[in-house]
């Protein structure tokens, strides 16, 4: 992904583990969005599945932290990613720490792996800072 600055990946486990910081562009449309769960379901892909939303802080800022599962096809094989974003839109920018766990076949259940992984994705992104 071209929006993508940061890549982080698991290598002591089994690969799956990864943090993304990703930046985005906001549409014309979008400048000025509040993250709210209405606001964020509305411009979620109909392939990804919103579990929750909550209020956070990035770097002293209000943000949004969402818990989201998104379907893939693989080489004709259904996969999921289990993800938890911590968002942040500011100067018509959406700014996304994006921790996830997968992919993995359609049918495994992946709450386990993501509650394991949630403290640590939390503190990254409890430490995150913008550049001025």
């Amino acid at each position: 992904m071209p929006e993508t600055i940061q890549q982080f990946t698991s290598y002591y486990g089994n690969g799956n583990e990864k943090i993304l910081i990703v930046v985005y562009d906001l549409p014309k449309e979008l400048h000025g969005i509040k993250l709210t769960e209405k606001s964020i379901a509305s411009i979620l892909p109909p392939n990804i599945k919103l579990f929750r939303t909550e209020d956070v802080m990035i770097d002293g800022k209000p943000a949004v932290m969402i818990e989201a599962e998104e379907s893939l096809e693989r080489h004709n094989n259904a996969m999921k990613v289990r993800m938890l974003q911590f968002m942040l839109a500011q100067n018509q920018k959406l700014y996304c720490l994006q921790g996830s766990i997968g992919p993995e076949a359609a049918h495994e259940d992946l709450t386990l792996q993501i509650e394991k992984f949630e403290p640590l994705f939390r503190l990254i992104a409890s430490r995150a800072k913008l550049d001025k």
